[in-house]
């Protein structure tokens, strides 16, 4: 029988290990981010866009890309959610990520014409044939709203619509999952692969 942990049990077990053994989180990020990327080379065609929240999550796959555009690949990261609830990682990650000259679109919450940004994102997808979902990790407890249901609706619709084209990559947890049920909190990506470190999710 395989187990899976509870968001609470993953979170403390992630606390633990920065706060008394003592590795920091950025590290931890890394490790995690090396593992998206190589697994993301093998699914790798055309290029590579990663929907990105504001959290670790999203930090792990704006790392995964700048690795990628670190190997000379298409990349694109999408930045989704209220910009001043960016975790500090995240911040990090990104700066790196646009100094080496990374490609970012930022959706906001507070978008007037999100519609018309998703729409032009969506236009580009034709470059493109792997999706990395970072949107949300393991801490998602409420039912998903607004921008983000969009963007994952937009995912979801391209995987309906072309299946043999896309394949959708999630990194820890496919965003909209509850960790502690595995149901969808409204609703979740479709993703072919997740991969989830330390425990299973």
């Amino acid at each position: 029988m395989r187990y899976a942990t509870t968001a609470f049990k993953a979170k403390e077990v992630e606390s633990n290990t920065i706060n008394n053994i003592g590795v920091p989180s950025l590290v931890l990020m890394e490790r995690a981010a090396l593992f998206v990327y190589e697994e993301s080379l093998k699914l790798y065609k055309t290029g590579a866009v990663a929907f990105c929240g504001m959290g670790n999550n999203g930090a792990d796959g704006i790392a995964a890309a700048r690795m990628l555009l670190l190997d000379r690949k298409k990349t694109l990261v999408v930045l989704v959610g209220d910009i001043s609830k960016q975790s500090l990682e995240n911040k990090t990650q990104l700066e790196i990520y646009t100094k080496l000259g990374g490609e970012c679109v930022y959706i906001s919450t507070a978008d007037h014409d999100l519609d018309d940004n998703l729409r032009d994102v969506k236009s580009r997808f034709s470059e493109y044939n792997l999706i990395i979902d970072g949107l949300f990790g393991i801490g998602l407890s409420r039912e998903v709203g607004g921008v983000f249901r969009k963007t994952i609706e937009i995912i979801n619709k391209l995987k309906d619509e072309a299946s043999d084209k896309y394949t959708v990559l999630a990194v820890d947890i496919a965003s909209g999952l509850s960790t502690d049920t595995g149901l969808a909190l409204g609703d979740a990506v479709k993703a072919d692969y997740t991969y989830t470190f330390g425990y299973t999710k």
